[in-house]
């Protein structure tokens, strides 16, 4: 009667909890759940308990993800004058949000109001997915008009942000604060583009929530300075106009001169589209037909003031130019929260370092454009067409997260490999001998901190494992051949009839155009982080066929030169016990390549190196006229043939043991799978104290 709903508006549902049901309603758009029940009150009463068994059930109601906000009401029966409100209320409400926590941050729910009637005195308080355990009560003398704290969290605006598939930019801040685990967040402060051109903090928020969608968050993670910059997905469908590239470009430029963090939140749907509203109400035909607006003839429009159309074009030029020179110029790390379409979709890729959320899609247009252009319905989604399934296969997502939570620890995480974390760990176990070489896996386990190892464009080029690590606490690149064959399946285009999905088995020990461009990218990313590299490196080649060479394998080649040329940090080449490194994959990983003299090569006793295979070497330089020249030479008979073949192959295998090629200064050292761990800490400890 209150919210003047009609009564085939609400539905009534029994709970299986005790003494509780279930409201559900819908009022002006927004699916609203309450949950009423009746607590009663003793002196040892677990409050927590108390509230799981009324509470829980309501998940089953948000687990879909359509409700808007709910509110859980409770009244509190008995207990006496000594019952104390205040301290009730807030382990109730401490207790409705640690049930409803998981839906909270996985917003399938908004928010979650909490309303406790104990005698005379009512509390009332919101819990958000940014507000979760911050339990602050407030006690008021009487009802007010049902659930008022809803109307200060941004209730519609939150649901259109999920409806969007993220969340209110608003919310960021504390989003990164329960992805922190207890560090500490302070100086927090918004950030706006001031008519001069400068970011300065926030006057009037309101205001600025109406006139820009681009927001700006300044703040300190555990003493260390970050700047989060997004979109908001409720301003004008999140599109790029050119305020919200300003002050994007400014982010970018504060967060370089500084040598800042930045944490991009990506939400946006492209480059923003209109017309100039003000003369479209005056539009009218003339009498000899043309067209008309005030008065005159309207036969091109210029708007000085126009956020829209070219104008919004050549403001995401900028932010495209800025976000390029952020990531060659300082740090910067994307979260895809949300559709990220058109220049979202290439500040995805320009950033590099990113991380998409389950069914956000990164894409150039969208899949009703699409079907518009061909006619037909081709694409069920914006998701299919670019998703994690597409974009983590490409290479164009780093990592991937179930939830926005997820992910906000894992750019945490991201930015802070920089700094050192003690660990002293005893030496690794190392597989006892066996049939080849190691694999990444058991690599990375004999050589880096326990839990350490962090992979980075798992789906893409599988033939090479990139990724982050810690050496003794101290953070390193990784750079590993996978020795096990691996499938890339290439999936049918559904705009594309004459395509079929393509299962595509790739060989290990060989660098393929993908893997080969995936390495250069890694070596890329981690040089400008200025990471120490280590290259397990176990390459026959690079694969020379027709495709491939068609394919970019020559270039992608290259590329590694290009990183290794440059690289600022000390890089250690190690090939491991079992591995060979022979021909082209020798010369791009060579110590020479690098024009700092910060390659040094290492080999385990067991490896090989060289130009051919011991077979390949032998065929070419050592025929069979010239065992048979060696049998003569020695009196043997042509059964022992065989004996001398085999003798052959041997010394074309002492070539290219480490000893020799330790001998002839091509590599620095001969170190044990077994000693690899502390050779590799204590060589790069020296190196960094030079």
């Amino acid at each position: 009667e209150e919210k003047g709903l009609k009564e085939k508006d609400v539905r009534v549902m029994p709970s299986r909890a005790h003494e509780a049901c279930f409201v559900e309603y819908k009022d002006k758009g927004l699916k609203t759940v309450v949950v009423r029940g009746i607590v009663r009150a003793h002196v040892d009463m677990q409050v927590r308990e108390i509230v799981e068994d009324i509470v829980k059930p309501l998940l089953e109601e948000i687990d879909d993800g359509s409700v808007d906000m709910s509110h859980v009401c409770l009244k509190v029966l008995g207990g006496g004058e000594g019952l104390n409100a205040k301290a009730l209320a807030h382990d109730v409400e401490v207790a409705v949000a640690q049930c409803l926590v998981p839906s909270l941050l996985l917003h399938r729910v908004g928010c979650v109001g909490v309303t406790l009637e104990i005698g005379d005195t009512v509390c009332i308080d919101v819990a958000t997915p940014s507000g979760f355990g911050v339990a602050q009560v407030s006690v008021v003398d009487e009802l007010p008009s049902p659930f008022p704290s809803l109307e200060t969290v941004d209730v519609r605006r939150r649901a259109a942000a999920r409806k969007a598939g993220g969340f209110l930019i608003s919310d960021a801040v504390e989003l990164l604060q329960l992805a922190s685990d207890g560090c500490d967040l302070t100086d927090v402060e918004e950030l706006v583009l001031s008519e001069e051109a400068s970011l300065v903090p926030v006057s009037s928020p309101q205001a600025h929530k109406e006139a820009v969608g681009m927001r700006i968050y300044s703040l300190k993670l555990n003493g260390c300075s970050v700047l989060i910059v997004g979109n908001d997905l409720t301003h004008r469908v999140a599109s790029m106009g050119v305020k919200e590239c300003k002050t994007f470009v400014a982010a970018c430029e504060r967060a370089e001169r500084m040598q800042t963090p930045l944490l991009f939140l990506n939400a946006s749907s492209g480059a923003r589209l209109g017309v100039d509203e003000a003369m479209k109400k005056m539009l009218t035909f003339a009498e000899d037909g043309k067209l008309v607006a005030g008065g005159m003839e309207v036969s091109s429009v210029s708007n000085p003031h126009a956020d829209y159309g070219v104008p919004s074009l050549s403001g995401c030029g900028a932010t495209a130019r800025a976000y390029s020179r952020l990531y060659d110029k300082g740090f910067c790390v994307t979260i895809c929260i949300g559709r990220a379409v058109g220049i979202g979709a290439y500040l995805a890729r320009l950033g590099r370092r990113t991380i998409q959320v389950a069914q956000t899609p990164i894409i150039l247009t969208g899949q009703a454009a699409l079907n518009k252009v061909l006619g037909k319905d081709v694409y069920e989604s914006n998701a299919q067409l670019g998703g994690p399934q597409i974009m983590h296969q490409n290479g164009v997502t780093h990592l991937t997260a179930s939830n926005c939570l997820e992910a906000m620890r894992q750019a945490k995480e991201w930015m802070e490999w920089k700094t050192r974390v003690e660990a002293k760990e005893p030496a690794r176990p190392v597989p006892p001998e066996g049939d080849g070489a190691l694999s990444p896996a058991q690599l990375v386990d004999v050589l880096f901190d326990a839990g350490s190892f962090v992979e980075v464009q798992r789906a893409w080029a599988k033939s090479v494992v990139c990724g982050r690590a810690r050496l003794n606490g101290r953070a390193v690149g990784v750079i590993a051949t996978q020795t096990a064959t691996t499938e890339l399946v290439v999936p049918a285009d559904p705009g594309d009839f004459s395509t079929s999905e393509r299962r595509i088995q790739h060989p290990g020990c060989l660098w393929l155009p993908d893997s080969a461009a995936k390495t250069a990218e890694a070596l890329e990313d981690m040089g400008r982080e200025q990471l120490p590299m280590i290259i397990l490196a176990n390459w026959r080649g690079f694969s020379g066929g027709l495709r491939d060479l068609f394919e970019g394998v020559l270039q992608a080649g290259s590329g590694i030169v290009e990183g290794l040329r440059k690289y600022p940090a000390p890089v250690f080449v190690y090939i491991p016990r079992g591995a060979e490194l022979r021909g082209g994959a020798w010369v791009v990983l060579d110590k020479q390549i690098n024009e700092h003299g910060n390659i040094q090569i290492l080999m385990d006793r067991s490896a090989r190196g060289g130009i051919l295979e011991p077979e390949g070497t032998a065929e070419i330089r050592f025929k069979k006229a010239a065992i048979h020249e060696w049998m003569e030479r020695d009196g043997a008979d042509e059964k022992e043939y065989p004996k001398y073949r085999a003798g052959a192959l041997r010394f074309c295998d002492a070539h290219d043991r480490a000893e020799a090629l330790l001998a002839q200064q091509v590599i620095d050292g001969v170190v044990d799978l077994a000693d690899a761990r502390g050779f590799l800490t204590k060589k790069l400890n020296d190196l960094l104290l030079q």
